[in-house]
C-alpha cells in the first residue's frame, strides 16, 4: 500500500503536465481561426519574420488567410484534446488508463507537425516538450512510467 502512496504524487505531476501541455496547445487555435489576430512580436524579436500564432511559411506563400489554413485551428483542438484526455487518463479519471499513451502519443504528433508549421521562438518550450514526450513514448518505455504502472 505504501508503494502505491508514493507513486501517486508523480502520477500526478505527469497528469498535470499533460493537461497544461494541452491547454496551452489547444489555446493557439483562435489564431489560426483569424490569422490576423496574431500577437505582434516585442521589439526586441521584431526580425522574426510572422508574429506569434502566425506561419510564416504559409505568408510566404500567401495561403495564410486561406479558409484552408483557416481551418487548421482544429489541429491545435485536437492535440490540446488529445494531451488533456491523457493526462486525465494517468490519473483514471474519465478516461479509461489504457487509452493514455495512444491518446499522448496523437497528441504530441500533431502538436510537433503544428509546432513545426508555426514555429515561433516562444513555442521552443513546447516543441521540446512534445518532442521528449514522444521519444519518451516511443522509444524502448521510459522506465517510470513502468514503475508508475502505466
Amino acid at each position: 500500500m505504501n508503494k502505491q502512496k508514493g507513486k501517486l504524487p508523480m502520477k500526478i505531476s505527469i497528469a498535470l503536465l499533460l493537461i497544461v501541455h494541452g491547454f496551452i496547445a489547444a489555446c493557439q487555435s483562435p489564431v489560426s481561426f483569424n490569422p490576423a489576430a496574431g500577437i505582434k512580436n516585442p521589439t526586441w524579436l521584431a526580425w522574426w519574420p510572422a508574429n506569434l500564432g502566425q506561419s510564416w511559411p504559409l505568408n510566404a506563400l500567401e495561403l495564410e488567410h486561406s479558409l484552408a489554413v483557416r481551418m487548421v485551428g482544429i489541429f491545435w483542438l485536437i492535440a490540446g484534446a488529445a494531451l488533456i484526455g491523457a493526462g486525465l487518463g494517468v490519473l483514471g479519471f474519465l478516461v479509461p488508463t489504457a487509452w493514455w499513451r495512444s491518446l499522448a502519443l496523437t497528441g504530441a504528433i500533431i502538436l510537433i507537425a503544428m509546432l513545426a508549421v508555426y514555429y515561433h521562438p516562444f513555442y521552443s518550450v513546447g516543441l521540446g516538450a512534445s518532442v521528449v514526450l514522444l521519444v519518451s513514448l516511443v522509444g524502448e518505455g521510459w522506465p517510470l512510467f513502468s514503475k508508475l504502472g502505466l
